[in-house]
């Protein structure tokens, strides 16, 4: 059995970086939408915890006039 050369390597490399590619742009939205909703959902129980508005949110408003 000979042994493995750089060709074999290099060959490997592409394929594994083809594929992570592949792969990243195949699950970059869902990861990203997962994240958003995780990141909303911490987002409201800190909101809730710090002044007790509802999670839809407080808003002041300034009226000018």
């Amino acid at each position: 059995m000979p042994d493995s050369t750089w060709v074999d390597w290099a060959v490997v490399s592409a394929i594994v970086l083809v594929g992570g590619v592949i792969f990243y742009r195949a699950l970059k939205e869902p990861f990203d939408m997962l994240f958003g909703f995780i990141g909303r959902g911490f987002g409201a129980i800190r909101d809730k915890l710090s002044d007790g508005s509802d999670v839809g949110g407080h808003y002041d408003t300034i009226r000018y006039g």
